[in-house]
């Protein structure tokens, strides 16, 4: 079969939060990142609140010369034993659009938990109430949907407003599955519906069949939930190229979403263009290599240069290569460092020096072995 271009849209700033596309005094604007042929709407682009940005998110190059500027986003996250939970997405200027019409926060500085470090139930609640997050990236492998129910309430920020991404873990793989799957990840989010649902990994462990029959098998499951309106949007997670392919052959519709490890050190610029050829928003975490980066004396030299923190290079670089990208932390001041990253622009030469750091290591999962 084949790969219609199902469309339906990420909410590329799936909310603005109070104040959001406001100039403030700094008036703060974001430059449109490298490679962007047509300029970002100014007014999408400038903080309420002097650097930070309250609602919204980053814009891939590619999505920008079709004319769909949007906000930025911001999410942050705690890590755990590798894996990102409960991370929730602050946005503002740059909003991706999706080949389904949907629109996903393009920048997201990750918060909340993962499987190392716990639930930080207040970073949760600060980053919706205090720092305008709207975009809430979380998975059932992590093991915080239901907290996220209550911190959602809590902070009183309406679900319309609100992007919603859970993914699916390999237990639940398979046609049947998948739908109980997303129902009780539903259930446990406190939510009708997800804004986008993502096959967290290639790899199905499934005995007696091949890894490429159960994605196949899983994918069309995710399309009826997509077609039924229970998932306006719906991904992978981790996945390259042979495993994109074998899933055009098999399935109909397009992956809107592609969520992998994009780093300094990890930068698959193969992978990210053929995610742009296929319309697939390319989202990239573990920004910072998990503290790997930030160590780093390229980046710490330029950190010096522009006179702003490690992580703020690494995630300024990682939005100006075009890079919906989700940065983590579970410390408000961390959060607040993460968000400044709108009003200033690394040297073209300079991002150079940044891509040239990529060494091909992982410091997540490596799927390059599964088939």
């Amino acid at each position: 079969m084949f790969f219609t271009e199902g469309h339906s849209r990420l909410p590329s700033i799936i909310v603005v939060g109070a104040g959001a596309g406001r100039q403030s005094a700094c008036e703060n604007v974001l430059q449109p990142p490298l490679g962007v042929a047509a300029p970002l709407g100014a007014g999408a682009l400038r903080s309420s609140t002097c650097g930070a940005f309250s609602g919204g998110l980053f814009l891939p190059a590619w999505l920008a010369s079709q004319g769909h500027f949007h906000n930025v986003q911001v999410v942050f996250g705690v890590e755990r034993e590798g894996y990102v939970t409960g991370t929730c997405a602050v946005a503002q200027p740059g909003i991706v659009q999706c080949s389904n019409d949907f629109k996903l926060p393009g920048v997201q500085q990750s918060k909340g938990t993962s499987h190392r470090g716990g639930y930080s139930h207040g970073a949760v609640v600060h980053a919706l109430q205090k720092c305008g997050i709207r975009h809430i990236d979380t998975a059932k492998r992590y093991g915080c949907e239901s907290l996220l129910q209550r911190a959602i309430r809590e902070s009183g920020v309406k679900r319309e407003d609100l992007w919603i991404t859970t993914k699916l873990w390999h237990s639940d793989y398979g046609y049947d599955n998948t739908k109980k799957a997303c129902l009780e990840s539903c259930e446990r989010l406190g939510v009708e519906y997800l804004d986008l649902y993502l096959i967290h990994w290639p790899d199905a462990q499934v005995p007696g069949k091949s890894n490429r029959e159960v994605r196949a098998e899983t994918w069309r499951a995710m399309e009826e939930l997509y077609e039924k309106g229970l998932c306006k949007s719906i991904g992978v997670s981790n996945f390259l190229i042979s495993h994109l392919e074998q899933l055009k052959e098999d399935c109909v519709i397009t992956p809107h979403v592609n969520q992998v490890e994009y780093h300094p050190f990890q930068r698959p610029q193969e992978l990210v263009d053929y995610c742009r050829s296929r319309n697939i928003v390319f989202e990239g975490y573990c920004p910072l290599a998990k503290g790997e980066a930030l160590t780093h004396p390229t980046v710490i030299q330029l950190a010096k240069k522009y006179g702003r923190t490690p992580a703020q290079i690494c995630i300024r670089w990682s939005i100006q290569n075009g890079i919906v990208t989700i940065p983590k932390s579970t410390r408000a001041e961390r959060v607040e460092e993460n968000c400044k990253v709108f009003d200033f622009t690394i040297a073209e030469d300079d991002v150079e020096i940044l891509n040239g750091m990529h060494d091909g290591r992982h410091v997540s999962w490596d799927p390059s072995f599964i088939v």
